[in-house]
């Protein structure tokens, strides 16, 4: 699939990312099938029509918006926690 080069629609959300990471930003909003695309002016667009739609693109910019450091130390707190007992279970 190619990047979709086209003006944003009047109620998209614009993204702010950073230009060298928009074309990944831009392949992975489209594996999801969400409405998207890049403005001629590096800008990158999404239509948000549900909460989880909303939650697909912040999973996708996450990654993108953070530090390596920071990254390693929420791994870290994953690896670490503890989930609730399971009171139904054998």
């Amino acid at each position: 699939m190619s990047p979709t080069l086209s003006p944003q629609p009047e109620t998209a959300e614009v993204l702010q990312v950073p230009r060298c990471d928009r074309w990944r930003i831009l392949y992975r909003l489209q594996e999801l099938d969400l409405t998207c695309g890049c403005t001629p002016t590096d800008q990158v667009w999404v239509m948000v029509r549900t909460p989880t739609e909303a939650l697909l693109v912040n999973s996708v910019l996450w990654p993108f918006t953070h530090n390596r450091v920071g990254l390693l130390s929420w791994l870290d707190r994953c690896w670490s926690a503890s989930l609730p007992s399971d009171s139904t279970g054998p």
